[in-house]
């Protein structure tokens, strides 16, 4: 580990410390280009999603595009997880983040290639290459992060991570927004093009990191097989990975349901469009600046629960906007609680998953979030006749009953470990 991450902590610091002296622990030059490879590959992702949504809503003008869309980009998730996963804990993970850089930038090129003649099949066709390249980044981040990062730092640094993922997909959706508005679709996708490539080059500069350091050696396909048994051995993964889907499956209804929110329910633009999509985000940023504070201090238990919960209960409120104002300010609690459940999940596997299996299990966490996507996207893309506002009360409901009963679960769980520790 790199000397320069060993924070003090004893009892007086921790009081006294704030937060710009934190932050200082992290500000050598290996931490400052992995905090930029977040940042512009984060710009990227959120460049995809709005420009995903609006175009296909724009092409056929109802939601059933923009869930076939988001469904195509799951159904990759979902098929081809298992064997990312098992190729991130093999091979080089620096080489796997800069080769999945130009894969994202195939998918914004295909409408240059191929034309918009057929736009349905030209979106699906980029929806599933451009689901490529986050599978084989997300995983190879995670493991260069342990890496840098002494084990107590988990959280934090997942954190501030976080922070910069939510900035970067609020510059990434504002700036689609407004490249749509007013210079063209076109101009849109070469700027996203562009910021891949220079997030490839950022990630030249990311320390070289081969696969399972120090692990046992296992043949390609037994290491496909046990990434996909990981869960059953890890039942509290499995619990983690289910919040995780749960939340992600918010943020993903609000995908599909916002172009539709903005233009027939508030009566805006793809700049409105923009702006309640940044304030999504803007939340995102300011939790994740508190969560970098909070966990400074201390290592909460069970906050991916209660957020998750909140998260439940303010998209259930989602059914009553009727103003641009009340949107933004419910997108802007959305926005924070999402990155709450997001970043207590994401920082809790840090601390529990070995480097050797980080790839499998974090590409694991994203199939399941894709199997969540399968069923939001396909559920709002074959029940065309049921209104979006219906929708945010359908998922927002789910999420807090079914939170409220696997955090049941947990308690139980743990205080059987408690027990059998003391017997």
């Amino acid at each position: 580990m790199l000397a320069g991450f060993n924070l003090p902590h004893d009892a007086h610091t921790e009081r006294a410390s704030v937060f710009p002296p934190a932050l200082r622990d992290y500000m050598n030059i290996l931490h400052i280009n992995y905090f930029a490879v977040v940042l512009t590959t984060a710009i990227t992702r959120g460049a995809a999603i709005v420009a995903f949504a609006w175009l296909a809503y724009e092409a056929s003008g109802d939601l059933k595009l923009v869930g076939l869309v988001f469904l195509t980009s799951n159904l990759t998730k979902i098929v081809l997880g298992p064997v990312l996963g098992a190729l991130i804990d093999s091979w080089d993970r620096k080489a796997l983040v800069i080769i999945s850089q130009p894969l994202k930038a195939l998918a914004f090129a295909l409408p240059f290639i191929f034309g918009w003649g057929a736009p349905d099949m030209v979106l699906l066709s980029m929806a599933f290459v451009g689901a490529l390249g986050p599978m084989l980044l997300i995983g190879s981040l995670d493991a260069i992060q342990q890496t840098l990062t002494e084990a107590r730092d988990y959280r934090r640094v997942t954190a501030i991570a976080g922070g910069l993922r939510q900035g970067g997909m609020v510059a990434g959706g504002g700036l689609t927004g407004a490249l749509i508005a007013y210079v063209s679709v076109d101009g849109m996708l070469l700027v996203i093009i562009a910021i891949c490539l220079i997030s490839a080059g950022l990630a030249f500069f990311l320390p070289a990191l081969k696969g399972a350091p120090g692990g046992k050696k296992e043949n390609f396909l037994n290491k496909v097989k046990n990434g996909v048994l990981e869960f059953s051995r890890q039942p509290r993964l499995l619990r983690l990975a289910l919040i995780y889907g749960f939340g992600f499956s918010i943020g993903q209804a609000a995908n599909v349901l916002l172009p539709a929110l903005v233009k027939d329910g508030i009566g805006g633009d793809s700049f409105v469009y923009g702006i309640v999509d940044g304030a999504w985000a803007l939340g995102g940023v300011v939790a994740a600046v508190i969560l970098t504070r909070y966990f400074f201090i201390r290592s909460p238990q069970n906050l991916e629960y209660s957020s998750a919960v909140l998260l439940g209960a303010v998209t259930v409120c989602a059914v009553l906007l009727s103003q641009v104002w009340t949107a933004i300010l419910v997108f802007l609690l959305l926005g924070g609680l999402f990155s709450v459940v997001r970043i207590s999940c994401e920082g809790h596997l840090q601390e529990i998953c070995p480097n050797e299996t980080i790839g499998r299990v974090r590409t694991h966490f994203q199939t399941t979030v894709g199997l969540f996507g399968l069923m939001v996207h396909g559920t709002t893309a074959f029940f065309e006749g049921i209104p979006y506002a219906a929708w945010f009360g359908i998922w927002g409901g789910l999420c807090l009953v079914v939170t409220l009963i696997i955090w049941r679960v947990e308690k139980q769980s743990m205080a059987q470990v408690e027990i059998a520790a003391t017997e």
